[in-house]
């Protein structure tokens, strides 16, 4: 599972050391420090999985002689594709938390919500 996560930190870096003090410089060493957290690290691998699919898809549509079978088999792949990384989630978990370990960024799951009873909502 590669993602060019070390070159986002580095322009990150390059943003703040060159714009010392500006909105820009602020808004950059945010995300910098927001990137040490695991639903960044999670996000940025989710999205690079969904968006790859689909811009695959989207390039192969853009065919100038793309007929209705070649369409509809394009469209069905990407649905098998997503439908299988439903069904092989746990896989990907792992692989994102080997890469968040090798980061050193802690897995800080929400705590889960409780469901709410019956008498505290007719209350």
């Amino acid at each position: 599972m590669q993602l060019p996560y070390e070159p986002v930190q580095d322009t990150l870096e390059a943003i703040v050391v060159e714009n010392k003090r500006n909105k820009v410089a602020a808004k950059a060493s945010g995300i910098l420090a927001q990137m040490d957290e695991f639903q960044v690290v999670f996000g940025l691998y989710f999205a690079k999985a969904i968006f790859s699919a689909s811009d695959a898809a989207a390039t192969s549509l853009q065919v100038k002689d793309m007929t209705v079978r070649d369409t509809s088999s394009i469209i069905c792949s990407l649905c098998r594709y997503l439908a299988n990384m439903r069904q092989t989630f746990g896989n990907f978990w792992n692989n994102v938390a080997v890469v968040a370990n090798e980061k050193n960024v802690t897995i800080d799951m929400p705590r889960p919500r409780k469901t709410p009873s019956m008498a505290s909502i007719t209350a």
